[in-house]
């Protein structure tokens, strides 16, 4: 499968941007506790049956039980997913279930049954006894985890009116997203996400995408048998000190890489410059807020001293444009 990504950047800045209001379907955040590490919401639980979804054991298995007729009903409601590290990372699933009811419908029952039948932690709240917000308070919900302990806590933020919404940035985040279908990534929480997914020997790179924003959106704007299209933005400080900042500084250009790469290149990154000026001057205040732009000179003049050209003089001279 491949992924294609197209980076684009979002300036929302929290101190001259008020919450945005959400979406009705956004409404299953009030479900998710705050701590959550990834959201993905769908606008169909059909979308389980994607590529990038299907390939995951229980999604896959959703899937399949809606392709069945079972459940029928679920299967074009939203829904949500969510990660969170309680130890090790631990999936999180919230269904919206229909209109507040004290009782499950037949195909919520099924729902229900079915996931216990897996070994699973499951809840029916009716929101309208436990939420006073009005997004999620005439509805119902399925909550499932493989986590008992999370189950139980997504039910008791959702009773003390603490959500996903309430963590740093995420309302900003959520307000970017474009597509029916999104993931939002908690870049503060990448070590959590890189130590449950990838080997240890890729660890390094955690405290980059610490840095690189404070949410990334990843709006999937297709997925079929050919792939996965998506366009990604990052929720950033206004300062310096996400990476983010380095993209949004850099003078923008259009990319020329497509008519160089051969017809069977798999995966690309680019990154068009109108000029490297702007680029470097961008990723030096980066530097600068890490407290690492004088090691960085150090490096440059050491360079210097032994080629007889310092590395920015050479990229000027180069006039690199992409």
């Amino acid at each position: 499968m491949i992924v294609m990504i197209v980076a684009a950047v979002a300036f929302l800045y929290r101190e001259d941007k008020k919450l945005a209001p959400i979406e009705s379907r956004y409404a299953l955040a009030y479900a998710l506790p705050s701590n959550a590490v990834t959201v993905c919401f769908l606008s169909e639980a059909s979308s389980l049956s994607s590529p990038l979804l299907s390939s995951f054991e229980f999604p896959g298995a959703l899937a399949e039980l809606f392709d069945s007729g079972m459940a029928a009903e679920f299967a074009k409601k939203p829904m949500a997913l969510s990660l969170h590290y309680t130890g090790s990372l631990a999936p999180l699933y919230v269904f919206d279930a229909g209109n507040s009811s004290s009782e499950p419908s037949e195909d919520a029952e099924a729902l229900m049954a079915y996931m216990r039948s897996r070994g699973m932690t499951v809840e029916y709240v009716d929101c309208s006894a436990v939420s006073s917000e009005r997004y999620i308070q005439k509805r119902s919900v399925i909550i499932s985890s493989d986590s008992d302990l999370l189950v139980k806590s997504a039910v008791r933020h959702l009773q003390n009116g603490i959500s996903v919404m309430d963590a740093s940035g995420f309302g900003d985040a959520v307000s970017a997203a474009d597509a029916d279908d999104v993931v939002l990534i908690s870049n503060s929480h990448a070590k959590m996400l890189m130590s449950g997914i990838f080997a240890k020997k890729n660890a390094a790179v955690d405290s980059f995408i610490a840095d690189f924003a404070q949410w990334t959106v990843i709006d999937l704007a297709k997925y079929d048998s050919s792939g996965v299209y998506a366009v990604m933005s990052g929720i950033f400080e206004k300062d310096a000190s996400d990476f983010m900042s380095v993209i949004a500084n850099t003078q923008p250009a259009v990319s020329g890489i497509s008519h160089m790469l051969p017809a069977y290149t798999v995966s690309a990154v680019s990154l068009p410059m109108r000029n490297a000026q702007s680029y470097i001057s961008a990723y030096q205040a980066y530097l600068d807020s890490k407290q690492a732009l004088h090691k960085s000179r150090g490096k440059q003049k050491s360079l210097a001293a032994k080629t007889g050209i310092s590395p920015e003089e050479f990229v000027k001279r180069l006039d690199i444009k992409e």
